[in-house]
């Protein structure tokens, strides 16, 4: 059970590592939260990370294929559920769309 959920977390990590400035341990407990919070997106990412494992074993070659095409995929999903909770900190607060500090 503990193995799942950090299959689970692990989804989560990076979108959440990549977009918001938090600490390790925060980065963690949200990517559990998250796991745990949203299982349609969570119960989809890991299919697709299951697919993509399998389809490894039984070509070698599909890794090198496979992984921007995983990642984009997972990062598509998990980014809107976590839009919504979090916050992103940036020094004067002003954000565009994208992300990107307005000046």
């Amino acid at each position: 059970m503990a193995g799942l959920l950090v299959a689970a977390a692990s989804i989560y990590v990076f979108p959440l590592m990549v977009g918001y400035h938090v600490s390790v341990g925060r980065l963690l407990r949200l990517s559990a939260l998250f796991a745990i919070g949203r299982p349609g997106t969570t119960v989809r990412s890991l299919s697709v990370v299951i697919v993509a494992g399998a389809l490894s074993y039984l070509f070698p070659a599909a890794p090198l294929l496979l992984t921007a095409v995983v990642a984009s995929k997972l990062y598509g999903w998990c980014e809107p559920a976590i839009t919504t909770a979090v916050t992103p900190r940036v020094p004067d607060g002003r954000l565009s769309r994208a992300g990107a500090v307005v000046s």
